[in-house]
């Protein structure tokens, strides 16, 4: 904690220092930026292209085929319109379109549009090269907002902005205005740079992604591509401070004795929250909670957990959480903070100024998971304790697109701790190659009632992992080498790291084709693969040789082809066993999408240590019947043959139907449905030979932006057993309401 503290208030100081950088300084002079128009005058954000202040705006044309086709004609025209005003950036699409007929849009949840038509908008606010915000919409103007990190892309971020669209006689057209106040930017006299990008998705046999620049397919940096923008003298975020109080209230009914009895008296509970953000500066955001909300209105989709060694990972839904959570993703996954399970308070400070990034947050949890990893396999406990957890990230900008950092993890409690402290970054060294890196050292002391139940060693663990990434990426080759070295007594509890003790090690190269739309194909790929771990003495654990082949065509379809050859050895003994593994998906129209995973071939039964033939499947539809209604159902089979008969048979069905009145308010029905049917006899531990659940959700949402919602909603549970019938073993109520108060 102390190591922490002290690093957040270095970091403090060096985002609150004033800024010595102009705002034309660190870009390619050989791209003239784009002078974009300081305008006067009102825009109602309404789908409809009429105001007199766009006149003034800054025009492009969408002239690249980018995707399938290289930079190529495009095969509709787009029409982008840039702006910005006092307290807004604005921009307006004008998509022409020979069959509008075709245009797939959708009424929809937020972040739910990418399989229709949109447009985007991207602002790299620091010119950075490296940090983006993503701005889509559809032609019915829904929102999908994402934030684009060194380690990828975020689609959990969500800012409040305004959009708007409609469909047209010749296509479409879409208005968007973003406020100042949902960007972080420079601090900086006088004009800024930014990066940006403009594109659209125009989806039909093949999807076709157009732009306003030629892209490099030899460049393992696309960000490093964006064009540019001049201007944004005087843009101020307000005073940015943002209230959001919240109000939560549930009652639940649970029987006498899980599967028997009668059910009990409801239990009621009402919370209050309020969670305050502030825009310290253009730059820096605290964020702060008090009784937070931390409801979670999506279920998760149920893992199989039959035949499985280690423990299973859910993604963050959290909002508060979510809020800079991209600053903290890592490669040894240090920070998940699905591991606080129930917290009481919070606050975070995320930040940037220059070529400084940073980021900080604690929060207080009421009691203590735990995953105590191994070699070969994991276990899961809790203390009865409450806990701090804590986490600090520093980046410094290197060179043009390369990055170094710091990060520091703290989870202290009575008579237990673990803490991590470490140095990672990412190196772009030429056109198509990086090298990404991370070391971490761990320092873990538990509990001396944990040690003894799961045979931990007394005293303090300390350890490290290792990981280095080698990627290359071109037009017609891509290639990587990955190593791994996990310390045995390495923990991160902050983070996700359910084994340790190993040196894995995988490499791969593949060629690839590309052809325009028309063709058989738009990508083919054929590639090898070699993957293997060790333990930590040097005696392989698991071996992998393999080939693939990756295809991509009509009807917006792929094909996943690979079969493995797999050395495995588990508590001394040795298996060899061959799986084919295919992955396939189609959409040949906009109501209409197919896809299957599927594993088929020898593995080995971890429950019982021996050999095993099996088929793994995942198959999966999804039906838009008309702008409104989504309904999609996934199921997941697996089961496994050894010498004596069936092992196991697992299905997992999951259903889910939404019907979606306006861009606002949706109504949402879940059903899973699990069914386990085991052979006891073939087990060396005793397990119940039947076990079967049904969980149900039904959600009714009204959400004005991301934060200002209205949800209420009914879940419940039923469970059986060989011994039990299903039983209906529990039943919730739930209401949800709040506000986001901007000023």
């Amino acid at each position: 904690m102390r190591t922490v503290i002290v690093l957040t208030a270095l970091s403090v100081a060096v985002l609150a220092a004033p800024s010595a950088a102009t705002a034309a300084t660190d870009y390619d002079p050989d791209r003239t930026p784009f002078p974009v128009p300081s305008i006067v005058g009102e825009i109602a954000v309404d789908g409809v292209i009429d105001e007199p202040a766009w006149e003034h705006a800054l025009t492009l044309r969408l002239a690249y085929e980018q995707r399938p086709g290289e930079n190529t004609e495009p095969p509709v025209e787009t029409t982008v319109l840039l702006a910005h005003g006092e307290s807004h950036v604005y921009a307006a699409f004008l998509c022409r379109d020979p069959d509008p007929g075709e245009i797939r849009a959708h009424y929809t949840d937020r972040d739910k549009i990418w399989a229709d038509d949109w447009v985007l908008l991207v602002l790299d606010t620091f010119n950075s090269e490296r940090e983006a915000y993503n701005f889509a919409c559809n032609p019915l103007g829904i929102q999908g907002d994402t934030y684009e990190c060194p380690h990828g892309e975020s689609e959990a971020w969500d800012a409040i902005w305004d959009s708007a669209g409609r469909i047209t006689s010749d296509g479409y057209q879409v208005e968007m205005a973003i406020p100042f106040s949902s960007l972080r930017f420079q601090r900086a006299e006088g004009e800024q740079i930014w990066g940006f990008d403009v594109a659209r998705s125009h989806p039909r046999s093949v999807t076709h992604r157009l732009g306003s620049f030629p892209v490099d397919r030899d460049s393992e940096c696309y960000a490093c591509q964006y064009s540019k923008l001049v201007g944004f003298e005087g843009a101020t975020p307000g005073r940015n401070v943002e209230l959001v109080p919240t109000l939560t209230a549930l009652a639940t009914q649970e029987r006498e004795d899980w599967t028997e009895g009668s059910f009990q008296d409801p239990e009621t509970d009402g919370e209050a929250g309020l969670t305050a953000r502030w825009g310290i500066t253009p730059n820096m955001r605290l964020t702060a909670t008090a009784n937070p909300d931390f409801s979670q209105v999506e279920a998760d989709a149920k893992q199989l957990d039959v035949n499985t060694q280690y423990a299973l990972s859910y993604d963050e839904k959290r909002p508060f959480f979510l809020e800079g959570a991209d600053i903290f993703q890592d490669r040894l996954g240090a920070v998940h903070t699905r591991t606080i399970a129930d917290p009481t308070w919070g606050a975070k400070l995320t930040g940037r100024e220059g070529s400084h990034t940073a980021g900080a947050f604690v929060a207080r949890d009421e009691i203590t998971n735990l995953i105590i990893p191994a070699a070969e396999g994991s276990s899961e406990t809790s203390l009865d304790t409450e806990s701090t957890a804590a986490a600090l990230r520093y980046r410094l900008d290197l060179g043009r697109s390369s990055g170094i950092g710091v990060l520091a993890t703290s989870r202290e409690a009575t008579d237990y701790y673990n803490r991590t402290i470490g140095v990672d970054g990412f190196l772009r060294f030429l056109k198509s190659e990086r090298i990404d890196f991370q070391l971490l050292g761990s320092a873990t002391k538990y509990p001396k009632a944990i040690r003894k139940a799961y045979d931990q060693p007394s005293g303090e663990l300390r350890d490290v992992g290792v990981d280095v990434t080698f990627n290359h990426r071109s037009e017609d080759v891509n290639g990587y080498l990955h190593h791994r070295t996990i310390g045995e007594d390495y923990r991160t509890d902050l983070g996700f790291r359910p084994h340790v003790g190993e040196r894995h090690t995988c490499t791969g190269l593949a060629r690839n084709w590309r052809r325009e739309a028309g063709s058989w194909f738009t990508l083919f790929e054929i590639g090898v693969t070699y993957s293997e771990t060790r333990f930590l003495d040097g005696d392989i654990q698991w071996q992998s040789p393999g080939v693939f082949i990756d295809y991509g065509g009509p009807l917006q379809s792929r094909l996943y082809v690979r079969p493995d050859v797999t050395t495995e050895v588990l508590e001394g003994k040795e298996y060899n066993s061959t799986a084919l593994t295919v992955v396939g998906e189609i959409q040949p129209s906009s109501l209409l999408g197919l896809r299957l995973e599927a594993i088929v071939g020898e593995g080995v039964d971890y429950d019982n240590n021996r050999k095993g033939d099996g088929l793994h499947a995942k198959p999966g539809v999804r039906l838009r019947l008309n702008r409104h209604l989504d309904v999609s159902l996934s199921h997941n089979y697996s089961r496994m043959d050894v010498e004596g008969g069936r092992l196991y048979t697992t299905n997992i069905s999951y259903l889910k139907a939404v019907y979606q009145f306006t861009s606002r308010a949706f109504l949402r029905a879940i059903v899973q449905y699990v069914d386990y049917d085991l052979t006891p006899r073939l087990y060396v531990d005793p397990v119940n030979s039947e076990r079967r659940s049904v969980s149900s959700q039904l959600l009714f949402s009204y959400k004005i932006n991301p934060r200002t919602v209205f949800y209420l909603g009914y879940s419940d549970r039923f469970y059986g057993d060989q011994d039990t019938r299903l039983t209906q073993t529990d039943r919730t109520l739930f209401a949800k309401i709040g506000y986001a108060w901007v000023l």
